[in-house]
C-alpha cells in the first residue's frame, strides 16, 4: 500500500473549490439544478450587469455534500465573473428559531436586495422551521432539495477528491482499502484523511502503511 504525500502546499487551498466536488448519485440532483440557475444568473449579469434572486434549500445528513455543493457553485459563479456579494451560503439549524431568526432574516432579505442566489444548508428539512413563521415564509420561496450519501461504486472518486484537495495522494489499492474497511459515510473519510493530513503535516512526510493500518483500526 503506498502513500504519497504533500505534506507542506505552496498554494493556498480551497478545499470547496468547484473542482472539487464530485457529483455522485446522491447530489447530481442538487449539483445540476445549482449549475444551471448559476449559468442562468452569470449569463444575465454578463448581458445586463444585474442578477435575479434565487433561493436554494439543500437538505441531508451530516456528509452528503449540501455545504461544498453550496461553496462550489459560489466558487464557480464568482470565478466567471459574478460579483461575490451575488452568491452566498447559510447554514441553517433550529437552534436560529427564535429568538436568533434575524440572522437568517437579515442575510435573506439582503440577498432579495442585491438580487442574488441565496443557498441555504440545513440538516433538517424545511418542515422543521414551520413553527417560525418568520424563517418558515421565507424557505416556502427556496427550490428544496434532498441530497444522499453516494453509491458504494461512487466512494472510490469521493475519498480522491478528499485527498486532492489537501494535496495527497493515496494508491488505488490503498483507497480500496480505505472502502473495504470504513462506514461507507463520507464524513468517516473526511475523518481519516483530515488525521492523515495532521501527520503528514507534523512529521513532514508520508505516514506509510502502518499508521494507514493504525488509524483505520481506530476509527
Amino acid at each position: 500500500m503506498n502513500a504519497k504525500f504533500s505534506p507542506l502546499p505552496l498554494e493556498t487551498r480551497n478545499p470547496f473549490a468547484f473542482k472539487y466536488f464530485v457529483p455522485h448519485s446522491g447530489a447530481i440532483e442538487a449539483y445540476s439544478a445549482l449549475l444551471h440557475n448559476a449559468n442562468d444568473l452569470i449569463d444575465k449579469y454578463k448581458n445586463t450587469g444585474a442578477s435575479e434572486f434565487s433561493i436554494f434549500f439543500l437538505s441531508g445528513a451530516l456528509g452528503s455534500g449540501k455545504s461544498h455543493l453550496a461553496h462550489a457553485i459560489c466558487d464557480y459563479m464568482v470565478e466567471r465573473g459574478l460579483p461575490r456579494k451575488c452568491a452566498e451560503v447559510f447554514e441553517l439549524d433550529s437552534s436560529l428559531i427564535g429568538s436568533n431568526a434575524s440572522r437568517f432574516i437579515d442575510q435573506y432579505e439582503s440577498m432579495r436586495a442585491k438580487q442574488g442566489m441565496l443557498i441555504v444548508c440545513s440538516a433538517e428539512p424545511v418542515t422543521s422551521y414551520a413553527q417560525d413563521p418568520h424563517i418558515y415564509s421565507r424557505l416556502m420561496s427556496a427550490w428544496p432539495i434532498t441530497l444522499y450519501f453516494p453509491q458504494e461504486a461512487e466512494f472510490q472518486s469521493v475519498i480522491q477528491s478528499l485527498l486532492e484537495r489537501r494535496n495527497m495522494l493515496l494508491s488505488d489499492h490503498a483507497i480500496a482499502y480505505l472502502v473495504r474497511r470504513l462506514p461507507l459515510m463520507p464524513s468517516c473519510f473526511s475523518a481519516i484523511v483530515n488525521e492523515l493530513d495532521d501527520l503528514a503535516l507534523s512529521e513532514g512526510k508520508a505516514p506509510g502503511e502502518r499508521l494507514l493500518r493504525q488509524i483505520v483500526n481506530d476509527a
